[in-house]
């Protein structure tokens, strides 16, 4: 049985890059190496037995991402997505890591970005048919299925 990752968030002081798995056969949680950014309303993927943390809120929407090898427990940067983003979801489909949805500044995005995990570069792809953040997102039977979340409005600060 595998592990279960928990990475970054927030709590009440302030943006995490803190992280933990956690052993379902023993229950319980260990920390491993900490994010190289504090982030938060970010999405955590796993591919190729490495985890990939995208995007998120670090003092604004941020468009960083790193990937922690369990080998060896570090983490280190790949190269940034295209779009800022925070309150994105994403998925894995064919070795390719997707990015989508999520705000930046005050506006919900509907496009989509993938990391081809061979080249180590993002590509834009097309765009959801509606604006999204805060969703969810699975594949089945290699189809990306997005659902949930907040969708086709403007958000503001009070």
């Amino acid at each position: 049985m595998g592990l279960v990752y928990c990475a970054g968030g927030w709590n009440d002081t302030g943006h995490l890059s803190t992280c933990e798995s956690y052993n379902p056969e023993d229950r319980k949680w260990s920390p491993i190496g900490n994010m190289n950014t504090k982030r938060c309303v970010h999405a955590l993927v796993s591919a190729r037995g490495l985890l990939y943390a995208l995007g998120g809120w670090d003092h604004g929407a941020t468009k960083t991402a790193e990937c922690y090898d369990p080998r060896n427990g570090k983490w280190e940067y790949i190269p940034p997505m295209k779009t800022c983003r925070f309150g994105l979801t994403a998925v894995v489909l064919n070795n390719e890591i997707y990015a989508i949805g999520g705000h930046v500044g005050s506006y919900r995005l509907s496009s989509v970005e993938k990391y081809n995990l061979d080249t180590k570069t993002w590509i834009d792809v097309p765009s959801m048919n509606e604006k999204r953040n805060n969703g969810s997102a699975c594949v089945v039977d290699g189809l990306i299925w997005v659902f949930g979340g907040f969708r086709n409005l403007i958000c503001t600060r009070p």
